[in-house]
C-alpha cells in the first residue's frame, strides 16, 4: 500500500480559500520567517494598485526570499557574505489575488523542504544549493 512507503507530508492545517484573504495566507509564510529564521528572509516589493492606479496600502506585494545560512562573514557595507554563488530561481506563484491554490501549494512545498532538510536527500539539496525568490502574492 502506498501509505505505508510514502511519509505523510501534508502540513496537518486546513485553509479556507474561498473565505481567505491576503493577509491570511501571508500569515503562513510569515510563520517561516519564525520557524526558520536562518533561511527565510522577506522584503516589501511595493503595493497592488487601486483602480485609479494608486498604490493600494491594502494589498502589499512581498517577496519571502529561503536560502543557506550565510557563513558570517560581512562584506565593508555589513552585507551579508554567502559561502557560495547559488543558482538563483525566481517563483511566481500567485498572480491574481482571488488565486490561493498555487500560494497555499507552493507554502506547503517549501515547508517541507525546510523541515525536511536533514533527512530528505532531494529536499536537502534544495535547500542548500538554491536561493529562491518566492513572490506569493502579486496582486
Amino acid at each position: 500500500m502506498l501509505s505505508e512507503i510514502c511519509e505523510d507530508v501534508s502540513s496537518g492545517k486546513t485553509f479556507d480559500l474561498e473565505q481567505s484573504n491576503i493577509t491570511d495566507l501571508y500569515g503562513y509564510y510569515d510563520t517561516l520567517l519564525t520557524d526558520f529564521p536562518l533561511y527565510v528572509s522577506k522584503n516589501l516589493l511595493g503595493y497592488g494598485t487601486a483602480s485609479d492606479g494608486t498604490d493600494d496600502t491594502t494589498l502589499p506585494i512581498y517577496e519571502y526570499i529561503i536560502k543557506p545560512p550565510t557563513n558570517g562573514n560581512i562584506d565593508g557595507l555589513q552585507n551579508p557574505i554567502d559561502l557560495y554563488p547559488y543558482p538563483v530561481i525566481l517563483i511566481n506563484c500567485g498572480i491574481h489575488g482571488g488565486e490561493k491554490t498555487p500560494p497555499w501549494g507552493t507554502y506547503n512545498f517549501i515547508k517541507q523542504m525546510l523541515e525536511k532538510k536533514i533527512r530528505e536527500k532531494g529536499l536537502s539539496n534544495l535547500n542548500y544549493f538554491l536561493k529562491l525568490f518566492l513572490h506569493s502574492l502579486m496582486v
